[in-house]
């Protein structure tokens, strides 16, 4: 199973590799997006769990 997961990350690479360099600047900013929203979740998760109900 390992293998397979393995080879399809390095089609990815590869496949990012060889995108133009726009395409690398929208994924790069659509990633940050992403990572943003997942912290902001995360945090007021915490802050909702701490708060007395």
């Amino acid at each position: 199973m390992r293998p397979v997961r393995c080879w399809h990350r390095f089609q990815t690479v590869l496949r990012l590799i060889e995108s133009t360099p726009a395409l690398r600047a929208r994924l790069h900013v659509k990633r940050e997006e992403i990572r943003e929203r997942v912290a902001a979740a995360l945090l007021d998760r915490a802050f909702t769990a701490l708060s007395p109900a």
